[in-house]
């Protein structure tokens, strides 16, 4: 009896340090704790499963220049052009992936081709943004000529364009659905922090159809989880696609400093 009551104690605190370490209060504030049965309630498997969605980026060349002006502030040269878009996107999936952690779905960010003219060099992008809506042509040709080259296994595409002068008649943001699942986004750079935000926005739209403001976690709840879960469980499952996967594992993906809640 003494053995037992002794046992329960132990797992009781064992629970309570495992629910602290895997559902932190994640807005650094020490007054609530989320607790596993409340991620539950927004669980998009209720397996030992994650679904791993990937997502392809390219930003035109002078978005990387430009990104490569600003980091270059205080590194004394050290960070290459791939650790420039790595530690910007990095830190923009590593925000999602925390938000989208109680719906056990995580993003993969894929920086296999970032330079757009180098990915698309039979295309041509009009430099001057005067002959029409520059996201809108260049988010729609992107996406043909994804088509053309991969018919229905698109995947999932971020495209960051740039104009040398922003005229507030412009789209800032595109998607461009292929089927139940492929997507190509386009947003127009608009300097580091609006574009992280137009980013975040637009990625979650693509994955819900939900149009909102996503940079807080607050935006992250029950109204967004069935669109979202339905997109997961309609286009991943275990075995790898263009898509994503769905894999044996519960950890929270981050590119600047993984944290493991396996």
């Amino acid at each position: 009896m003494k053995y037992n009551a002794l046992r329960m104690i132990l797992l009781y605190f064992l629970d309570l340090y495992f629910c602290r370490k895997i559902y932190p209060d994640h807005d650094d504030s020490d007054s609530s704790l989320v607790t596993k049965e409340e991620y539950r309630l927004y669980e998009c498997t209720k397996d030992p499963m994650t679904y791993i969605v990937e997502i392809k980026i390219h930003t035109q060349l002078l978005v990387a220049a430009a990104l490569q002006a600003i980091y270059a502030v205080g590194s004394n040269g050290e960070l290459n052009m791939n650790d420039i878009l790595l530690e910007y996107f990095g830190e923009i999936f590593d925000e999602l992936n925390l938000m989208l952690l109680k719906y056990k779905v995580q993003l993969h960010m894929n920086l296999d081709s970032p330079i757009v003219e180098e990915f698309m060099t039979d295309m041509f992008f009009d430099p001057s943004c005067e002959m029409g809506d520059p996201v809108l042509l260049r988010t729609a040709d992107a996406f043909k000529m994804l088509k053309a080259k991969y018919k229905n296994s698109i995947g999932l595409h971020l495209f960051v364009w740039v104009c040398p002068k922003d005229s507030p008649l412009n789209e800032q943001t595109d998607i461009q659905n292929n089927d139940t699942c492929g997507r190509v986004m386009g947003v127009l750079w608009r300097g580091s922090k609006e574009t992280k935000d137009l980013i975040i926005n637009t990625i979650i739209k693509a994955l819900t159809g939900v149009i909102g403001d996503f940079t807080k976690e607050s935006s992250f709840n029950s109204g967004i989880q069935g669109k979202l879960c339905s997109y997961v469980n309609k286009c991943l499952a275990r075995n790898a696609t263009d898509i994503g996967q769905k894999v044996f594992m519960n950890k929270y993906l981050s590119y600047l400093g993984d944290v493991p809640i396996d």
